[in-house]
């Protein structure tokens, strides 16, 4: 199931981590950064700093001195700082929804899921087959039954760590990744007269459809323009209406001259 709408979703959990998660894993590795910087630079905390010499030295004993105190502090500076980077993204872009705090903390999960693995790998691999199990506990394990009743415990420890945080940061992923559509893109610009959740509310199943306005009448079309021929002037003459004649005067005047003939200028045609 994927969630779409922040208004029909569970973020009971998303608000836990915004308000008490986030902030104390920033202070978390702010506090892991600052040991490590005041330790290099002899520098007196508030806190003790024998955990941080512990590993020191446990990782220079396990390397043969190959890794320095100096080395292991930048290593573990490295990784706080990419942790811190990530947490804080993730933080301050959950108020707004951004795309980036989510993309953020999903990489925070699976890095710290791959380092608790690769600790995990190493405990095995390295410290318990080898002298580091000594080196860890501090003393010599002689008795063979004590010895591998210590390792018995460490490895149900460790694999039980390593469950706990995979089933942690499983469920987290899960959370974040059904999720991911509630975020927003990173250029995106939210007005303040959108409603928070960017669907409209529909107050009645049925609509009323909007007016209709009356559409305007067409122009007239333009006359066509008159040709040359059409624009020139037509003249008209008017012709004096000829005197009627009488069909006997036809025959009385052959020659068409308007003169009744005599019997002996008849033509005979």
């Amino acid at each position: 199931m994927e969630y779409i709408d922040r208004k029909d979703t569970h973020l009971k959990w998303h608000r836990l981590m915004q308000f008490i998660g986030w902030p104390v894993l920033i202070l978390l590795n702010g506090a892991i950064i600052a040991t490590c910087v005041c330790a290099l630079l002899n520098v007196k905390l508030p806190w003790p700093t024998t955990p941080l010499t512990a590993v020191q030295q446990f990782i220079t004993t396990l390397s043969k001195g190959a890794v320095t105190p100096l080395l292991t502090s930048i290593m573990i500076i490295v990784l706080a700082l990419i942790f811190l980077v990530l947490q804080f993204y993730s933080w301050i872009g959950s108020f707004k929804w951004r795309r980036y705090s989510q993309r953020s903390w999903i990489v925070c999960i699976v890095l710290s899921f791959l380092l608790v693995c690769g600790l995990a790998a190493l405990m095995e691999l390295v410290v318990i087959p080898g002298s580091g199990l000594s080196v860890l506990l501090g003393q010599q394990i002689a008795a063979g039954v004590l010895r591998s009743r210590v390792i018995l415990l460490i490895r149900i420890a460790m694999y039980a760590v390593v469950f706990a945080v995979g089933l942690i940061h499983y469920l987290n992923f899960l959370y974040y990744h059904k999720r991911r559509k509630l975020y927003v893109s990173d250029d995106y610009y939210e007005d303040d007269s959108v409603q928070e959740y960017g669907r409209p509310e529909v107050t009645s199943p049925i609509q009323p459809l909007p007016a209709e306005t009356p559409k305007p009448a067409p122009a007239p079309a333009p006359a066509p323009a008159a040709t040359p021929q059409e624009a020139q002037e037509t003249i008209v003459l008017e012709l004096p209406d000829q005197p009627q004649r009488s069909v006997s005067a036809n025959f009385l005047d052959a020659d068409n001259d308007g003169v009744p003939d005599s019997p002996d200028n008849t033509v005979i045609r």
